[in-house]
This record gives C-alpha cells, sequence and structure tokens, in this order.
C-alpha cells in the first residue's frame, strides 16, 4: 500500500524497526556472531544498539511526519548489521551500527519536532549515499586482494607447466636416440602422463584466468559507478550486490567453483576442469608394459624423427640459398 502519513502509519514503522532491533539484540546475547569478531567491539555494538532502542521504541509523532526515507533506510543498515555479525571484521560492525544510530537518531528529532522531515530527511540522503560509496569501495578493494590471489595462482602454474615442457621435451629427445624396447616403452609412457598432468593445470591455469578477467570485467563496471556523479542508494546498493566478495574467498583455491558465483556458468565450466580420479585412471594405466616396444611407442618416435630430420633439412637448405647468393654476387674489376 502507498505510505500517507498518520500516527497509526508511523508507529508501526516505528515498532517494526524496533522489533527487528530487539531481534539483533537477541542474537547477539545467544553468541549468534562470528566468533573471530572482537568480543569488546560486540559489547560496544551491542550497548549502542540497546540505547538507541531504548530512546526510539516509546516516541510517538503528530502523525504529520513523513518518515517514510528513515523507515526505508533503517531496514536496509539492520540487514547490513546482521551481515557484519557474520564477518570477521570487527570495524566494519561498529561502522554499521554508527550508520543505523545516525538515521535512528534523525528518525527521532524529526518526532520529536526538532527538525523539519524533509531536511532531515534531505541529509540522510547524503550521507546514506556517503556511506553506501565507501563500502563499495572498501568491496572493491578486497575484490582486487581477491584478483590478485588469482594472477599469483596464473604465474604459480604458468611456471608449473613450463617446466613440464621442458620435461616433456627432455624424454623426446631420449625417445629418438632409444635402441631399448623396454626402455622405449617406459619413456612413451612417463611422456603420457607429464601430458595428463599438464592438461590438468592448463584447465585450472584457464579457470583463473577466466575468473581473473571476470573479475576485473565486474569491477570496471562498479568502478564506473562510484566515480558517477549521480546515483541513488538503491542504485549504489545494486552495485555492492554484485560484489559477493566472501564468496569468492571460500573458493579461491577452487577456481571452477567461483566463476559460478561470478557469471553462473557452472555447468559449461565444469567441463573444462578434469576429474582427478579420471587423471589417475589414466597415468595408471600407463604402468604395465610389454617387453617388446609397441607400435604406439615405436609411430611416436619415428614421428619425432621425423620431425628433427625436417628441421634439420631446411637448415641446411637455408645454408645453401646464402652460399649460392654470396657466389653469385659482382666483383668490382681492379685496375
Amino acid at each position: 500500500m502507498k505510505y500517507k502519513p498518520s500516527v497509526k502509519a508511523n508507529n508501526a514503522m516505528r515498532d517494526e524497526v524496533a522489533k527487528k532491533l530487539q531481534g539483533v539484540i537477541f542474537d547477539i546475547d545467544k553468541g549468534r556472531y562470528n566468533k573471530d569478531l572482537n568480543g569488546e567491539s560486540v559489547q560496544q555494538a551491542r550497548k549502542k544498539l540497546y540505547d538507541v532502542l531504548k530512546n526510539f521504541e516509546e516516541i510517538v509523532g503528530t502523525g504529520d511526519e513523513n518518515i517514510e526515507c528513515f523507515y526505508n533506510t533503517a531496514l536496509i543498515q539492520i540487514d547490513d548489521v546482521k551481515d557484519q555479525m557474520k564477518s570477521y571484521l570487527s570495524g566494519r560492525l561498529i561502522q554499521s551500527v554508527d550508520d543505523l544510530d545516525y538515521t535512528i537518531d534523525k528518525w527521532s528529532s524529526v518526532l520529536y519536532g526538532d527538525v523539519d522531515s524533509s531536511i532531515a530527511g534531505e541529509e540522510l540522503q547524503k550521507r546514506e549515499t556517503s556511506s553506501v560509496r565507501r563500502k563499495l569501495e572498501e568491496k572493491l578493494s578486497e575484490l582486487k586482494d581477491v584478483q590478485s590471489e588469482y594472477l599469483s595462482n596464473e604465474k604459480r602454474l604458468e611456471a608449473e607447466m613450463q617446466n613440464l615442457e621442458r620435461d616433456i621435451d627432455e624424454l623426446n629427445d631420449a625417445i629418438i636416440d632409444e635402441k631399448n624396447d623396454r626402455k622405449l616403452n617406459n619413456l612413451v609412457s612417463k611422456v603420457k602422463a607429464v601430458k595428463v598432468k599438464l592438461n590438468a593445470l592448463n584447465n585450472t591455469y584457464r579457470n583463473y584466468s577466466f575468473c581473473s578477467d571476470l573479475l576485473d570485467m565486474i569491477a570496471s563496471l562498479v568502478g564506473e559507478k562510484i566515480v558517477a556523479s549521480e546515483f541513488s542508494v538503491s542504485e549504489l546498493n545494486k552495485a555492492k550486490a554484485y560484489l559477493k566478495v566472501d564468496d569468492l574467498k571460500k573458493v579461491i583455491a577452487e577456481p571452477e567453483r567461483a566463476v559460478t558465483t561470478l557469471k553462473k556458468m557452472e555447468e559449461d565450466l565444469k567441463a573444462m576442469v578434469p576429474k582427478i580420479e579420471a587423471n589417475e585412471q589414466k597415468i595408471s594405466g600407463f604402468g604395465e608394459v610389454d617387453d617388446a616396444a609397441t607400435s604406439e611407442a615405436v609411430a611416436y618416435q619415428q614421428e619425432l624423427i621425423a620431425k628433427r630430420n625436417a628441421q634439420k633439412a631446411a637448415q641446411s637448405s637455408m645454408s645453401d640459398l646464402d652460399e649460392e647468393e654470396v657466389g653469385n654476387q659482382d666483383t668490382p674489376t681492379v685496375k
């Protein structure tokens, strides 16, 4: 129903907010908050919430005051206090309670008749916009930290993959020159096992890279909202909803799960992530071989030999062409 100022409507809004405040205080008393939060900070927040409730729940205005903006803001801020109680940052909890205290204080001043509701509403709107921007910037900072983790993992995996590629090159060189069938089979099995590991690392690397790109895109999007001069609190809160940083932190070591949080593309990306059990089965299948070289091993060896010979032939042809050009150059006549 559309809000219309009256004693009954205003009291109903006040009572709803007061009841929610009682619920938050009750949760604190029952220990329903993250135990990583500083205990003194939690009690400090509880005391302020109790003082806010005590001074607010019995106030009655004339019924002419338009207190809708205070009501809507208080509900959002109470939800934020609940969220901060689940986090591990005590400073964020205190700041969130302070914001709520400011809103209730302005609301109370309007009901007491100390300030006009339109003036107090404008002041609240400015503070709330500033507060949401600040929280959005804090989220962006956390988001960049997560992105740094992804980039760090990318670099680590790239170094590991380069080492594996060097191992493959070394094994390939050994395969070309190997004359013993038993050793040849073992060398080819080792190449297969290394390639399986390389493919697994490469899939994980691609997921990290994809997550990093998505984070960069989202950070740019939200960053543009922050620097924009005119955005409402609801729009800023919508932008803030993009940044589920706590969910991302839980799956930093599992980029395939982080993708679902970022882009809801879980089904497409599951195919990119190799199953460890499948890799182990592939590797274990390479263990037992006959003494005689298998046709696959011989074919692989011949393929490598052919590539090496082709490279040598190409290099030799280039050298012959260079010598021919030098021989065909005109020599000047000397008198």
